[in-house]
């Protein structure tokens, strides 16, 4: 067997393992297409495990509400088109409320 097989079968073995330990402590199984219902900590990583998510929920878990400006400059760095994508998707998952204010200038607070 060449080195290469070896080291795919290998981390193949270890990613069974691993779903295995998972379906032991979570009560499900860790393939979702072996159950038709998500495991709880399946839901919450596809929500959450995309790339500014956990930083937008803990940006706005620190204050009462924030402008779409403020938190993109909390955040520093992130593009705004995925900003508002994400915020988006927060609020269509329920965990982000979408203020808007219509004030001169109109804004939006989260």
């Amino acid at each position: 067997m060449k080195p290469m097989e070896t080291q795919h079968r290998t981390l193949a073995q270890s990613v069974l393992a691993e779903n295995e330990r998972v379906e032991e402590q979570c009560g499900c199984s860790a393939n979702p297409l072996l159950s038709l219902e998500l495991c709880p900590v399946e839901e919450a990583s596809r929500i959450v495990g995309q790339k500014w998510t956990l930083q937008i929920v803990y940006s706005l878990m620190g204050s009462d509400t924030r402008r779409f400006c403020e938190l993109q400059e909390a955040l520093g760095g992130v593009n705004p088109s995925t900003l508002s994508s994400r915020l988006k998707m927060l609020e269509e998952e329920g965990m982000v409320e979408r203020i808007q204010i219509s004030s001169i200038p109109p804004h939006v607070e989260y």
